[in-house]
């Protein structure tokens, strides 16, 4: 009982903090920021002890101390995407961090706590660009880890996931790449095209997506799935244009299926588009980009190896 009281006095300062960053206030809002996540810790103690496991883990143990509100996140509405019901919210919370304490070295896992791991970096036309990937700490509830693409050390444009049960997504496999976040950083447009024009005409968020089917690919994994601009938990039009093209438009380029649930699913490695369907004078160029996404891709797959755990996944 102890516990639970416990429980419910991190949720009210987790909830205290959320209600800090809401611009727009409504009964309904303040209803799911305060009342449902006690109400539903104490409706789902069974899954909250499953939860409370994952800080038993020797991996994780330390991640209450910097984060209280860790291992209650999962209560929020608003975790990973919009329309995700508590029980599967929390079956992808605890499936993600037993997949990392199987699939990484502890030292890896530290380091990943601690600073932006580089997993990818190259210098182009002066300038040195480097993909990182880290603990999703600053973005509390769009994902459980962030990839971060660089130029000269400073973030243009991030990318945040968790790793999911495969029923998540409605897919066969016991586990998918979620993704949840994909987003430049403000004001940065001008380094982001610069970066997009020395990198081939490749996007931050191309680099980023190749990057991680090289995580995909290192640790097994076949399908990564990603929310569509409806069910971003940070859009509240379910019609935005803006959230349309970051995600939905991005997704399908990349050959992802969308499906009635708003959320696309692709399998990994990805399947390029026959050369026969695309334009004879583009070719030569759409190579050249097949060959850099190939070199990312291995890379990226190649690093993750040497700091994969001999406990297997």
């Amino acid at each position: 009982m102890l516990g639970v009281v416990r429980g419910l006095g991190r949720i009210a300062a987790m909830l205290i903090r959320d209600a800090a960053h809401h611009e727009k206030w409504t009964l309904r809002r303040a209803f799911e920021l305060f009342v449902m996540p006690p109400l539903l810790l104490l409706t789902h103690l069974p899954l909250h002890r499953r939860v409370l496991g994952v800080a038993a883990l020797p991996d994780f143990r330390d991640m209450r101390r910097g984060q209280p509100r860790f291992l209650y996140k999962y209560l929020n509405n608003l975790y990973l995407l919009r329309g995700l019901g508590v029980d599967a919210r929390g079956r992808a919370f605890i499936h993600h961090y037993h997949l990392m304490a199987r699939a990484f070295d502890s030292a890896y896992l530290r380091r990943l706590r601690e600073e932006k791991v580089v997993i990818l970096a190259a210098d182009f036309a002066g300038t040195r660009y480097d993909v990182t990937l880290s603990q999703a700490f600053e973005f509390f509830n769009e994902g459980e880890l962030s990839l971060c693409f660089r130029a000269d050390g400073e973030i243009l444009y991030i990318a945040s996931f968790t790793f999911v049960p495969g029923e998540i997504l409605a897919i066969d496999t016991e586990t998918a790449i979620l993704v949840t976040r994909q987003q430049g950083y403000r004001g940065k447009f001008g380094l982001i095209a610069k970066a997009t024009k020395d990198l081939m005409d490749l996007t931050p968020q191309f680099i980023l997506f190749s990057a991680l089917q090289g995580i995909a690919i290192a640790l097994g994994i076949g399908y990564i799935g990603s929310v569509s601009g409806a069910r971003h938990i940070s859009n509240s039009d379910p019609d935005s244009p803006v959230f349309r093209k970051a995600y939905d438009d991005f997704m399908v380029s990349q050959g992802a299926v969308g499906s009635a649930d708003d959320l696309f699913r692709l399998q990994v490695p990805v399947r390029e588009k026959p050369l026969k369907y695309v334009k004879r004078d583009h070719r030569g160029r759409t190579l050249k980009k097949r060959r850099f996404r190939a070199r990312i891709v291995h890379e990226v797959r190649a690093c993750l190896a040497l700091v994969l755990s001999d406990k297997g996944l």
